[in-house]
């Protein structure tokens, strides 16, 4: 990825990210750490890999009590040694694409389907936020692909995940939420 739209691109999600909790923070709901429930996520794909790179940014309080649910388990993201590999499969679980073919073929609990696997490259966190990056490698000379990320939506029923998905030239944002969360996503296919 290139480091100056990574910057930029961060700068921009963190200013949306921020305006949106404070238009939802009057009629936020205050059952949980944080009165509103959203993640950004940059994903870009790259014709020369055929790659999708992501940047997603969560809050780390979901990040823990996701974590936490799945593995049955109290997580603390500053102790638990295991952090990466717990994230990975995570968002292998959550964060899916698919040739756009696969869908019609496949459910959620489909494991007929071999979904592009996930090379995973690292986080970095604070307090308000966690960035977590991966690739999603997708050899395949595909130009239709469906998207979808379900994070989260098992704790918040008002989770939003806003995805500003890029090829080439262009650029879309869509907002999953659940029972919405599976786009299409059009990429020129690999040379």
């Amino acid at each position: 990825m290139n480091k100056n739209r990574i910057s930029f691109n961060r700068i921009l999600a963190t200013v949306a990210f921020t305006m949106l909790g404070l238009l939802l923070l009057p009629v936020a709901n205050t059952h949980a750490s944080h009165p509103y429930h959203v993640s950004n996520a940059e994903v870009n794909f790259n014709a020369k890999t055929g790659n999708f790179e992501v940047a997603l940014n969560v809050w780390p309080s979901d990040l823990e009590k996701a974590l936490g649910q799945a593995q049955k388990t109290i997580v603390d993201l500053d102790k638990t040694e295991n952090l990466d590999d717990l994230l990975k499969s995570y968002i292998e679980k959550r964060f899916l694409v698919r040739p756009e073919a696969s869908t019609s073929q496949a459910s959620d609990s489909d494991t007929t389907v071999e979904l592009p696997s996930i090379r995973w490259i690292g986080h970095e966190r604070n307090l308000k936020s966690a960035w977590l990056y991966f690739e999603i490698e997708c050899d395949a000379p595909k130009s239709n692909w469906i998207i979808e990320n379900r994070g989260f939506f098992e704790l918040n029923e008002d989770q939003l995940n806003q995805l500003e998905l890029s090829a080439g030239k262009t650029s879309r944002i869509v907002v999953c939420r659940s029972g919405e969360s599976r786009f299409k996503f059009e990429t020129v296919a690999k040379e």
